[in-house]
């Protein structure tokens, strides 16, 4: 089974792309949780429902300032919030996880999911940030690094939330996705 997350509205939106993506994903072979856009509780509601039934989690965020779905590389030990989060913590300059490693990679072949036909424009980009997604990435690749569990982070445009045609056919490429990482029978 694969999990799929996505992240709660945050600085007083009333929508976020990944949780809307996310709840479209729903199946009998794709579980699904929206994630809270707090400091170090992201990772703990995260691991709330990790068992072993999954294979995969793959978690979503949304980024403002692209237009392209970006599947992320690196995780780097490092937060430095440049914004709040939903319960106004602003961390700055500290590690992810005490004396853990600098940076940690997706555990998904990226290559591999670049090379799918979609509908939709892609990269494989080389930093997820520094706020929460940053955070909650670090963490699964750390937490599950002695697993046979997948990790990945794919950020998605914020401008498909309100957007129902890229909102289809983003649901659409994501099965692809889905389908190509061993969740194929009822997506």
């Amino acid at each position: 089974m694969i999990l799929v997350t996505g992240f709660e509205p945050f600085q007083g939106k009333t929508v976020n792309a990944s949780m809307k993506l996310a709840e479209l994903l729903s199946s009998t072979d794709v579980k699904v949780q929206i994630l809270p856009v707090v400091h170090k509780k992201s990772f703990e509601k995260l691991l709330e429902v990790v068992d072993s039934s999954i294979s995969h989690i793959i978690m979503l965020g949304e980024v403002s300032d692209r237009s392209f779905l970006s599947f992320e590389k690196n995780a780097f030990n490092k937060c430095d919030y440049r914004i709040a989060d939903n319960e106004d913590n602003i961390i700055k300059g500290i590690e992810v996880v005490k004396k853990g490693p600098s940076v940690l990679h997706s555990t998904i072949d990226l290559n591999h999911l670049m090379n799918i036909p979609l509908e939709i424009p892609r990269e494989i980009s080389d930093c997820a940030g520094r706020f929460v997604c940053n955070e909650i990435f670090y963490r699964a690749l750390h937490y599950f690094n002695d697993s046979d569990i997948k990790i990945g982070f794919f950020h998605v445009p914020s401008s498909i939330a309100l957007n129902e045609p890229q909102l289809t056919l983003y649901k659409e490429s994501f099965l692809k996705i889905l389908k190509t990482l061993g969740c194929d029978k009822n997506v």
